[in-house]
């Protein structure tokens, strides 16, 4: 069981770099089942709180200041053999004989953070055999395990023992002996401050299946050459995160080779260990040796022919002026071979390790002879060391004749210069360098036609062209997300006829250069293309009409405002999923989908869908997924009479109807206020059993006198109900103009008198209009003008609203509350539709009162999100620029500018917060 705060930490090399699956975690519960929250029961006995976790079959229990004892009394029920209990932020002091008595069909168990932890008793797991995953960690009060702690537990396979308090191994493994865990095959020790692995530590794990060992993260400094032989079958170690010798690593390796009748060690990390891989040139005599010697060989020509290893020690300083003659270094500080890191390079040579993880260490250039030949290495990782130069032959066949999959993430490099690399590489990941400028734009990769995998993403890479990917005749996942690409050359992707998967998400090329078929040309096998994020605006008709067999589409986070009369997707014959979340899509009346017959999946979410079409639900009739989540319905007439027609009328689909109506159960409407928040489903239902929409009523009406003298009677009375109704429900709207008429009327009888008294008895000085994406901002404001002289008295719905109160009457009333009213605009400002009604509103104040309106701006304004009143608002208006990243000074002008537009007229009583 892998719970959240911390087990295997995400830059485990054990999760990302071997394949090595993390402990397994209990699934995360859907949105629908999250909505149905199960409820907490809290356990008098042991003081817990516990309840039911998905999947069906988890239990959780938990409560720092209360759970004092294990719940030994909750019942967790087992689902198709599992039984998972997570015990976790408790308070309890120590693991008794007995508090597992009822809870021995477990097969899963994690008893985490609890700070005063001291003890588990011997016995406490006894008759446990069904246990197979166990988790005791972070408690830091967890010294010592005793050699009875853990009996019983005959079937456990994996311990995760992460950021206890040991600080021996020896107080820890003689509870893990082999008679008493005879199954284990992972262990994980991470984050203890252990120090050191002593020759005896392991010895209780003697003949121990144990092919999993984690001590990352240990403070490990020393390291005994004999410390890992017990460990016969070991073949994973993680040692990530210490600062162990390099010969000390090599000798323990070579121990470990040295092992008869076991298993090989396969996979070796050493992350993060302060290791130093630098290049140096020959010293061929104990004094410095001049820049151009006799000879006429100079200190580059021999760098150029004998480049070795610095070692991780730091090499004493000498002067070159000096007359004095410099004894040679000792041969564990000699840079080249001999040098403890060179020596542990041999000794992985020596080895049957075949995944090696130096990331995070330190690897200025790879130049020939940098590397020992290291013989059956399949996987390097090479990720975040700082490397600013391959030259040819630095990782090439020579070097790593078996390698296949080569990390070089987050490093320094400019470029992949032709014949670097090992041409059989099988999968390269070359991401997020710090170069200035990535260059691509020669055949780099013309001799690796084994390639399979290539992973350019996050490089300011610029351009492509023609020449890039001559040479990956295999290449069939490419990868180049936020790569800064301007441009795509027509046939840039002809040499890659084998291409299946390419992400090109985040690059913003359609911006400048529009989509056209020419940019996919020779991609006839793509099966996957990702283009989220890429400022899409429109698509062109033929914009994939050479991708005959692309299965999925991802055009999520783009600017596409309509889909009505796109023909871009009918060449998509073999589409099987679209997402086009995100966007700006309004509702489409012809029929998109009508020649994917294979579509199964389409996700709209996020979109400004205000209504469903017939067109629309034809289009999801039949899809095994259709997500129209977060969108702008309005349940009105528009909505309900095509669902009326497609839906709720029996036309013989009865089933695909069902579904159909199933699903928009799950989605909300947004206005108008009585059907806020509630289901689309409930509407229609609603308004097809209350003849709404001019729907036909089935009662016939069979008198001629009753329908002649009741129908004009019936259309008063409603019409008179119905001006009571709207003139209740516009009741702030009609105070608002009445007052503001009285004030303009007032100003028009005593002049400037006039004027100043409209200004006087507000409530507040500005009622405030924001999107929640910017509350800091607001926080800052409301905080500054309120407590800071001269007191403003601001209106936030935060604060000021009445809770239950409609949005729509609090805001109408809060405006008319208000002397002014102050929009912070910005982009999430201009995204938002209450947003954008609350700027209308704005507007009708300002045509009425011309200085009620004041306009602060957070950044500049995507004018593709503007509404016409917003865009008309910021042409017509001065507005306050906010300085976020100016001076002090800036922003102190700033808030003076601010404070004397909200400043009532002179002679007006400003009225302080009570």
């Amino acid at each position: 069981m892998y719970l959240a705060e911390g087990r295997g930490r995400t830059s485990c090399g054990w999760c990302c770099c071997w394949g090595w699956p993390p402990p397994r975690a209990p699934s995360i519960p859907t949105w629908a089942s999250r909505t149905r929250a199960t409820p907490v029961v809290l356990d008098p006995m042991s003081g817990c709180s516990c309840k039911k976790a998905a999947p069906v079959g988890h239990v959780l229990c938990f409560d720092y200041v209360t759970c004092k004892r294990f719940p030994s009394n909750v019942t967790v029920e087992p689902l198709d053999g599992e039984a998972v209990l997570q015990v976790r932020a408790t308070s309890i002091a120590r693991l008794a004989v007995g508090d597992l008595e009822l809870l021995r069909h477990l097969t899963e168990l994690a008893v985490d953070n609890s700070r005063v932890l001291t003890r588990v008793e011997p016995g406490a797991f006894r008759g446990m055999s069904l246990l197979f995953n166990l988790s005791l960690s972070f408690h830091p009060h967890l010294q010592h395990l005793s050699p009875a702690a853990l009996e019983g537990l005959t079937a456990l396979r994996e311990l995760y023992l992460i950021r206890n308090g040991f600080l021996r191994l020896g107080d820890v493994t003689p509870a893990l002996a082999t008679r008493v865990l005879p199954q284990l095959a992972l262990l994980n020790l991470d984050d203890n401050a252990l120090r050191a692995v002593e020759a005896d530590d392991f010895s209780p794990l003697g003949e121990s299946p144990l092919e999993k060992l984690s001590l990352a993260e240990c403070d490990l400094g020393a390291l005994h050459p004999a410390g890992l032989a017990p460990l016969r079958r070991l073949a994973a170690l993680n040692l990530d995160d210490n600062h162990l010798d390099a010969g000390a690593l090599a000798a323990a390796l070579d121990s470990l080779g040295a092992r008869a009748g076991g298993v090989a060690l396969q996979r070796l990390s050493l992350g993060s260990m302060g290791l130093r891989l630098r290049l140096r040139p020959l010293m061929t005599s104990p004094s410095p040796a001049p820049a151009n010697s006799s000879d006429g060989t100079t200190e580059d020509s021999l760098a150029s022919t004998a480049e070795l290893l610095e070692e991780t020690q730091t090499p004493p300083s000498t002067t070159a002026a000096s007359t004095a003659v410099t004894p040679p270094r000792p041969s564990w500080d000699q840079p080249g071979p001999g040098g403890p890191f060179y020596q542990l390079l041999e000794a992985v040579a020596r080895s049957q390790v075949t995944e090696l993880v130096l990331r995070g260490n330190e690897v200025a250039r790879l130049r020939p002879g940098a590397l020992p030949r290291l013989p059956g290495l399949r996987r390097l990782d090479l990720s975040r060391v700082d490397l600013a130069e391959g030259l040819p032959g630095g990782l090439s066949v020579d070097v790593v004749p078996d390698l296949e999959e080569l990390d070089l993430g987050g490093n320094r490099l400019p470029s992949l210069r032709p014949g670097f690399l090992s041409r059989r590489l099988l999968v390269l990941n070359v991401t997020a360098s710090a170069a200035p400028y990535f260059n691509l734009a020669a055949s780099y990769f013309r001799d690796m036609s084994r390639l399979r995998s290539l992973d350019l993403s996050y490089n300011r890479v610029f351009r492509l062209t023609n020449a890039t990917f001559v040479g990956l005749d295999s290449l069939r996942v490419l990868t180049l997300r936020n790569s800064s690409l301007f441009r795509l050359d027509y046939g840039l992707f002809l040499p890659l006829a084998r291409l299946e998967r390419l992400d090109l998400s985040g690059n913003p090329f359609p911006l400048y250069h529009s989509l056209h078929a020419g940019q996919f040309s020779g991609l006839g096998s793509l099966r996957v293309l990702l283009l989220a994020g890429c400022s899409i605006s429109s698509l062109p008709a033929d914009a994939f009409r050479q991708l005959s067999a692309l299965q999925q589409l991802d055009l999520q986070d783009n600017m596409l405002a309509t889909l009505d009369g796109a023909s871009a997707f009918r060449p998509l014959h073999a589409l099987e999923r679209l997402d086009v979340s995100r966007n700006r899509i309004g509702p489409w009346r012809s029929a998109l989908f009508d020649h994917n017959e294979h579509l199964r999946e389409l996700r709209a979410a996020g979109n400004r869908l205000t209504y469903l079409t017939e067109a629309m639900l034809d289009d999801g009739d039949g899809l095994d997924v259709l997500d129209l989540a977060d969108n702008t319905f309005h349940c009105g007439c528009d909505l309900y009479k095509p669902a009326s027609s497609t839906l709720l009328e029996d036309r013989g689909g009865g089933s695909n109807a069902t579904l159909m109506l199933s699903r928009l159960s799950q989605y909300k409407c947004l206005s108008p206020d009585r059907w806020w928040n509630r289901s689309i489903a409930e509407y229609l239902q609603w308004a097809r059993a209350h003849v709404a929409c001019g729907a036909r009523t089935d009662t016939a009406v069979t008198s001629t006198s009753m329908l002649w003298v009741g129908l004009p009677l019936g259309v008063l009375i409603l019409v008179l109900l119905g001006s009571a109704t709207v003139a209740y429900r516009l009741r702030h709207h009609l105070r608002f103009y009445i007052d503001t008429a009285r004030a303009r009327a007032g100003r028009r009888r005593h002049g400037r008198g006039g004027e100043l008294a409209a200004h006087v008895n507000f409530q507040y000085d500005a009622f405030v209009s924001y999107s929640n994406e910017d509350q800091a901002f607001v926080h800052r404001l409301v905080t500054t003008l309120e407590n800071e002289e001269p007191h403003f008295r601001l209106c936030v719905y935060e604060r000021d609203f009445t809770a239950g109160s409609a949005i729509t009457e609090a805001v109408l009333s809060s405006v008319a509350s208000s002397r002014r009213i102050l929009l912070v605009v910005s982009d999430a400002f201009a995204r938002s539709n209450w947003c954008a009604w609350e700027a209308h509103i704005a507007h009708h104040q300002r045509l009425l009162t011309e200085d009620a309106l004041l306009v602060v701006r957070l950044g500049a304004v995507n004018e593709a999100l503007l509404t016409p009143t917003l865009r008309y608002l910021l042409s017509t208006r001065i507005y306050l620029d906010w300085p976020e990243a100016a001076p002090a000074e800036s922003q102190q002008a700033f808030w003076r500018r601010l404070r004397a537009a909200l400043a009532p007229p002179v002679g007006a009583a400003h009225q302080s917060p009570e």
